[in-house]
């Protein structure tokens, strides 16, 4: 798979992710109290890091975010994104290129701005309780997310979360012109207590020539 569709996998994948994790019930009971457990849980991690690992028809990219409040620094594949809450710096070090925008505060796509991948204010889909999966000795909670619209490239989505933590664990699902599930595995997502205000913004003096395309 080249890197471009990768690349396309990955935006795909982590925008699913963030509208998803609007409907990630921890129990059959009550959804929207699961919601805000979730919430607290992610709130109550202060800063925090985020490890995940996309898989797509039998290709794998790596990548990791840090979130401080309204800022965020993310690294995946050739990329990294830096954002002091304001401003969005995107340096892809393999076309030499940053991409510089302001940050859209009602914009919950991960890959855009992760620090609002945990609103739940989307109706994008509907979620139905699944039961209890065992791997690895823990337990995960399993949700079936259906769309609302029938105008979406994307189905057979389900979620796991993790009953200890009530974080997310995986989500996969199926996807127009892509064989085979799309998997994306939180690693790890835990608390980051010294973040030194230099990590959300880049050096682009360091950056040599690469081509500076600003939309601000």
């Amino acid at each position: 798979m080249n890197r471009n569709k990768i690349a396309g996998f990955f935006r795909g994948c982590l925008s699913v992710l963030v509208v998803l994790s609007a409907a990630l019930p921890l129990s059959a009971q009550n959804g929207q109290a699961v919601t805000k457990s979730m919430a607290a849980a992610v709130k109550g991690l202060g800063n925090y890091t985020v490890s995940f690992r996309l898989t797509a028809e039998g290709s794998s990219a790596a990548g990791e975010y840090t979130v401080s409040g309204e800022r965020y620094y993310m690294s995946v594949g050739d990329s990294e994104i830096y954002s002091d809450g304001k401003v969005r710096w995107e340096v892809n070090h393999f076309d030499e290129e940053v991409v510089i925008d302001r940050v859209d505060p009602s914009d919950r796509n991960l890959l855009s701005n992760p620090t609002r991948a945990f609103d739940f204010a989307d109706d994008t889909f509907t979620s139905s309780y699944k039961g209890v999966t065992n791997q690895g000795g823990k337990q995960y909670d399993v949700i079936e997310l259906t769309p609302r619209s029938g105008d979406t490239s994307i189905r057979n989505v389900e979620v796991t979360v993790d009953k200890s933590t009530n974080l997310p664990h995986s989500v996969s699902y199926l996807a127009d012109g892509i064989s085979g599930y799309i998997v994306i595995e939180v690693l790890r997502m835990g608390s980051a207590p010294s973040v030194p205000d230099s990590l959300f913004t880049p050096e682009l003096g360091l950056l040599g020539d690469y081509e500076i395309i600003d939309f601000r």
